[in-house]
């Protein structure tokens, strides 16, 4: 009996212990906050494929909880995607391939917890921000060629976002294509609840941008290239021209001051210039009166120590000294200060800067992601 008892209990154990040890989509098991599932933590479309209702997808990376794309319609996604999966219309560094795309379909941001909604972000911010981060969770792309897509669908909310990665925005698809020329093609899908139908057509509209010659590219470049050009040039010219009236009114103006002030005609000074009067004056007194002669009056140099000879009295010279140390230690004593707040203001400039570089790396994981770091993309509401 004791034996039969620890037997069942050692069964017991062993399987609590397999579970907890190989459970089901480990690591891939998503997180339940206040009865919700965690959208910070996230379905994984290949390994919790039942979850994503990730079927008849040709394990493509869609993820639909909700069921909003039917069977087979999933069926013709899942085609297409791959498809353009192996058509290899991109120009890669390394080799040729096509494009990743990704899928993700939630129901509304009530339904889920989500710590950016709850920090106090809105929806348009909150669902750019998922759209690169599972971008980034799902590996979507090849990590060489970085030519991944994530389309994130919020179908209650009626917001749509398009997260593209650096390689396909740089030199394919800019934010300017998906908001001026996606956007407007697929917005009569959603409003009738087409997520299908709209899904693929932003996939094709993609495909066929992205089969352009880069030729026409390179040329629109340099057409904005002549234009600023061209502007430059237009600019210098007339800084030209204002640089010339200017010198013309500044000269207009010095030979008015100096024909006044002269009384000058044809450039010939008069007698009664005032500045040669004065300097002849100031000539005739130090020329004809010494320095040191008895009986003048130096009211400014006996402010200063001097006698009337013209020597420093011999009791104010140490009372100079003593000023003229005063002065150097104020001066110094201010410099002081104000290399003090300096750095004060360095180091506190330094501390807060290094303080929202780690709060950015703690809250915004995607930003340092390897696909979607200086990626693009768009969005919009219906």
């Amino acid at each position: 009996m004791g034996s039969s008892y620890h037997r069942k209990v050692s069964i017991v154990i062993v399987t609590i212990c397999l579970i907890n040890i190989f459970p089901r989509n480990a690591c891939t098991s998503p997180v339940i906050v206040d009865g919700k599932y965690s959208l910070d933590s996230f379905f994984h479309p290949i390994q919790n494929n039942e979850e994503c209702n990730n079927y008849y997808t040709n394990n493509q990376y869609v993820c639909d909880p909700n069921s909003y794309i039917t069977y087979p319609d999933k069926q013709k996604l899942g085609d297409i995607m791959q498809k353009t999966q192996n058509n290899p219309i991109i120009t890669c560094p390394f080799n040729n391939d096509g494009i990743h795309f990704g899928v993700l379909i939630i129901s509304s941001f009530n339904d889920y917890h989500s710590n950016k909604i709850n920090q106090g972000f809105d929806m348009v911010e909150s669902s750019k921000f998922y759209a690169k981060l599972y971008h980034e969770k799902w590996e979507i792309g090849n990590e060489q060629c970085n030519n991944g897509i994530l389309i994130f669908l919020n179908v209650k909310d009626h917001h749509l976002h398009i997260s593209t990665s650096t390689f396909l925005k740089t030199n394919y698809i800019s934010d300017e294509f998906i908001n001026n020329e996606v956007m407007p093609h697929i917005r009569s899908y959603l409003k009738n609840e087409q997520f299908a139908d709209g899904i693929i057509k932003t996939i094709e509209l993609i495909t066929d941008k992205c089969q352009e010659p880069l030729v026409d590219k390179r040329a629109e470049r340099e057409h904005k290239s002549d234009n600023t050009t061209t502007r430059k040039q237009r600019y210098n010219d007339n800084g030209f021209w204002i640089f010339v009236i200017l010198i013309s009114v500044g000269f207009t103006m010095w030979l008015i001051w100096y024909t006044k002030c002269c009384n000058c005609c044809c450039g010939e000074c008069c007698d009664g210039n005032p500045h040669r009067r004065r300097r002849d004056n100031n000539n005739v007194r130090n020329e004809g009166v010494p320095f040191n002669e008895p009986g003048m009056q130096y009211n400014n140099v006996n402010r200063m120590g001097y006698n009337n000879n013209g020597h420093l009295r011999a009791r104010n010279v140490h009372k100079i000294a003593e000023t003229l140390r005063k002065e150097r230690e104020r001066k110094e004593r201010k410099r002081n200060e104000r290399e003090e707040r300096e750095r004060n203001e360095r180091q506190r400039t330094d501390k807060e800067e290094k303080l929202r570089v780690e709060q950015r790396k703690n809250e915004q994981l995607v930003q340092n992601g390897k696909r979607t770091k200086n990626g693009g993309g768009g969005g919009m509401s219906w």
